[in-house]
């Protein structure tokens, strides 16, 4: 019973300082729903990466798949010829070169395997198209795993995603307590640590400065 009143007289004691991580912890939550909900006008897009694709399929998951990253990125279709795609990415007349089979979905989404692609070697914005290609091929892979047809999944995967990037700070305020949130500037860096959220919180007389690092 001594040990409950002591642990009771120091929440007490700090209870102020409870609330405000709370209601800092909550007003953080909210501006990530606020960016996620927000318009594309008040945002800026992902850079886009110039995009060659052959496709032997032709089917309708490979034109879903242009479609997706059409959304993104500059992409172009081109024909089986690798002397001259090599060439383009020499060049960087093209950045990321892809390659659908012709049995695209069997060898892709029924049989796991990975999309042949060819990228400039240490290209940092070829990463997210991995991650993108990735995401794609992942989602058709758990329709399929559902059982849905070829056709069923190119279809299910039709629907429009958009990527956006918060390009503005934001400012919150709950009663005595403000909080400004600063994103990055841009949406890709060459450095993970440049990917930083900062957050100044003001409560009164009091100011906290928290520097979120990505590595």
């Amino acid at each position: 019973m001594t040990v409950y009143k002591g642990y009771m007289k120091i929440v007490k004691r700090n209870l102020g300082l409870i609330l405000m991580y709370v209601v800092i912890f909550a007003g953080i939550t909210v501006l990530f729903q606020q960016f996620s909900s927000a318009d594309p006008a008040g945002s800026y897009q992902a850079e886009s990466v110039r995009i060659a694709v052959v496709d032997e399929d032709r089917g309708s998951l490979a034109e879903g798949l242009k479609t997706y990253l059409g959304q993104f990125h500059e992409v172009t279709a081109a024909e089986h010829d690798k002397a001259r795609l090599q060439e383009d990415l020499f060049y960087r007349n093209v950045d990321y070169i892809i390659w659908i089979p012709e049995d695209f979905f069997e060898t892709c989404i029924v049989d796991g395997k990975a999309l042949n692609v060819t990228k400039v070697p240490g290209s940092y914005t070829a990463f997210y198209v991995d991650q993108q290609i990735n995401s794609f091929l992942n989602d058709a892979r758990a329709f399929h795993a559902a059982g849905f047809t070829r056709e069923e999944t190119a279809e299910a995967l039709g629907s429009s995603i958009t990527v956006m990037a918060p390009a503005h700070s934001r400012d919150l305020r709950f009663g005595d307590l403000s909080l400004c949130i600063w994103p990055p500037e841009e949406a890709y860096y060459e450095k993970d640590n440049d990917y930083s959220l900062a957050v100044l919180v003001r409560h009164g007389g009091v100011k906290m400065f928290f520097a979120g690092d990505a590595q």
